[in-house]
């Protein structure tokens, strides 16, 4: 990162030329990065190296302007935010520090490395991450982190409404089918007549049987 002065000169940033001489040895590098959660603030730098994902603060414009220690308040809200987006398994290898001029006194709590020893500081650091976890995990980072990118919006879809508030639509009724007509039952004798026609019929052969036997 290079910035220009009034004379028309080029000012290299040494914080900037420090990181990036790190990438033979493993580390990736992201300056100037969104800071979720604070629209329109960026994040300087977010190192991703062997000793894990660490977010490089430089003290200036702070937005905890009524923390007692601004510099740390700002430090540790800027590591929670990139903490949040790495995986769980990756969160604990996340820290910050400050990153000040040589010879000059902040005074702030948090973690401090002068600008001249920010390079050799993050080598010692404990390998937590290996080289592919690097590769992943700035990657990922990156396409979060990206200033650019607009936040892409998802739809959310709408309840349906209430069967009440639909209009009704009144069906017509189907036509009424006539029952059939129930089968006719054909006039005949009930059972006693039967009964007794039967032995009126029967009678004169039994009398005729009688006087036959006799």
């Amino acid at each position: 990162m290079s910035m220009t002065n009034p004379s028309g000169g080029t000012v290299t940033d040494p914080v900037v030329v420090a990181l990036d001489g790190l990438s033979t040895h493993g580390w990736r590098m992201l300056h100037t990065t969104r800071w979720p959660g604070h629209p329109g603030q960026t994040i300087e730098h977010v190192a991703i190296g062997p000793g894990g994902v660490v977010v490089v603060a430089v003290p200036h414009t702070t937005v905890h302007d009524e923390a007692l220690d601004e510099p740390q308040e700002d430090l540790a809200c800027a590591t929670s935010a990139v903490t949040a987006l790495v995986a769980p398994r990756h969160r604990r290898s996340v820290r910050g520090v400050l990153v000040v001029p040589p010879g000059v006194e902040a005074p702030t709590l948090a973690e401090v490395v002068d600008s001249e020893h920010l390079a050799g500081w993050l080598t010692t650091l404990d390998p937590v991450l290996s080289p592919l976890e690097v590769v992943l995990v700035s990657a990922y980072l990156r396409d979060k982190l990206d200033p650019v990118a607009a936040p892409r919006a998802t739809r959310v879809p709408q309840p349906a409404p209430p069967v009440d508030d639909a209009p009704t639509v009144e069906e017509p009724e189907p036509p009424a089918v006539p029952e059939p007509p129930a089968p006719r039952r054909r006039p005949g004798l009930s059972r006693r007549t039967a009964l007794i026609v039967a032995a009126g019929l029967a009678l004169p052969w039994v009398v005729a049987g009688l006087l036959y036997l006799f």
